[in-house]
């Protein structure tokens, strides 16, 4: 057997023999104990272990317990900030004084402007409820980011939350997330002093029967949950709006009808204008951003034409003398609806869809809207553009309810110079208005 050695352990109330060695065959040897004596320091070296063990599983014990509870008390290191600062809150009431129809989408209905002081705020979700019309009649409810405050939806804003089902929680789970690519699925906040705003719209149900015609319609924003200590401005309420009675509705999904268009071009080429309706005619080296040609389902009116130059296919309305593709002419063409029965209303209005692309110049590129009431037409209204998107026209013609009318929308480039923009489209064409009570 090789030498052993022994030193006292620290810490102990007496010495306790612990041996450095190398292995042997030797089974005392394993134990630390010399003979004739390794029955006594066998039994004192397993209490030792013993001990030791106990110590180590009652350390490990204490550490788990400790950290359960501080989790449990202290919460995960992301849990969010006390409520802090105050948010104030000013609105506007955007319910259209043309009031409204069944069918009508993108109804404007509030405005909401919050501004965070004291602290950046963290906006969670908002609760919107109708007053005076059934949920049945509503489609969708919804919240646009109005990232430029100018209380329409622009190019780059989006919808931040949304809800199809009563009562609409904006967002339905509970947490409002960005809608904006470069900042997609991070938490919508509202940095100190300065302030966001947020656009209420509805979708109404299209209902072929109306059976809500003459129903008032009233929406609050009545409670906002936020990271906010102090929420101020609450309620938040719409003007008290009508249902009114569609006179007429075209999607443009149903074909020409009897809708009817003539126009002329100074190189002859297109001697009926260029009005026609569009369907899948998208495909253009120069729609690079891939703007649908439509609002609403797949057709539309569009005063242009897609045609082929040079091996590519461009969208725009320039025209040029045959054989002479560069000497560019001037185009024009007007577009009549069919006959509107109007005649048992005692307001009117409409709604369009459009887009607009054309030479910023107002004396050229003309795109005009008239009415026909049996008497000669009138002028109703002039459209410059609509940026890069869809728009809604709302236009008030209540100076001809009670009347059989004709709608005519004429586009007129002028002159030769700068016809290379897409044009005009336009789509969902509603008139509508309030009756007497017996007629509706």
């Amino acid at each position: 057997m090789r030498d052993l050695h022994w030193t006292p352990k620290l810490g102990s109330q007496s010495p306790v023999p612990i041996f450095f060695y190398t292995p042997s065959h030797d089974r005392s040897e394993l134990t630390g104990c010399i003979p004739p004596i390794g029955e006594l320091c066998q039994e004192e070296a397993g209490l030792e272990i013993a001990g030791n063990r106990l110590r180590r599983a009652v350390t490990l014990f204490v550490i788990v317990t400790t950290t359960l509870a501080s989790c449990i008390i202290v919460g995960p290191l992301t849990a969010e900030a006390p409520p802090a600062g105050t948010l104030n809150i000013s609105w506007k009431s955007l319910s259209p004084w043309t009031n409204t129809f069944q069918g009508d989408v993108n109804l404007t209905i509030l405005w909401l402007a919050m501004e965070a002081t004291g602290a950046d705020m963290t906006i969670y979700n908002m609760t919107v409820e109708l007053y005076d019309f059934p949920p049945e009649g509503i489609n969708r409810t919804f919240a646009w980011d109005d990232r430029n405050n100018d209380e329409n939806m622009s190019f780059g804003e989006c919808i931040i939350a949304e809800n199809t089902t009563a009562p609409y929680l904006l967002p339905p789970n509970g947490t409002m997330v960005e809608c904006v690519q470069s900042e997609l699925g991070q938490a919508v906040i509202i940095e100190q002093n300065r302030i966001r705003s947020f656009t209420i719209y509805l979708d109404l149900d299209f209902d072929p029967i109306q059976n809500l015609t003459d129903r008032e319609l009233r929406v609050c924003v009545n409670h906002l949950n936020s990271s906010a200590s102090t929420v101020l401005g609450l309620p938040a309420c719409s003007r008290t709006i009508e249902i009114n009675r569609r006179f007429f509705f075209d999607d443009m999904e149903h074909g020409q009808g009897n809708w009817t268009f003539t126009g002329g071009e100074d190189g002859g080429l297109y001697p009926d204008g260029l009005w026609h309706m569009s369907r899948g005619e998208e495909d253009c080296v120069n729609n690079m951003n891939e703007m649908p040609f439509y609002h609403s389902n797949h057709t539309s009116w569009w005063y242009g034409h897609r045609f082929e130059w040079f091996g590519d296919w461009y969208c725009m309305y320039y025209t040029n003398r045959s054989g002479s593709p560069f000497i560019s002419t001037r185009n024009w063409g007007e577009l009549r609806s069919p006959w509107i029965d109007a005649r048992k209303g005692t307001s009117l209005a409409m709604t369009l869809w459009q887009f607009l692309a054309r030479e910023p110049d107002p004396g050229v590129d003309l795109a005009q809207i008239f009415l026909n009431d049996g008497n000669g037409w009138h002028f109703i209204s002039n459209q410059l553009f609509t940026d890069d998107h869809w728009k809604k026209l709302i236009l008030n013609l209540s100076d001809y309810a009670g009347e059989q009318i004709q709608l005519e929308f004429r586009f007129d480039t002028m002159d030769e110079l700068n016809n290379m923009y897409f044009g005009w489209f336009f789509d969902d064409l509603a008139v509508y208005g309030e009756v007497l009570e017996h007629d509706v």
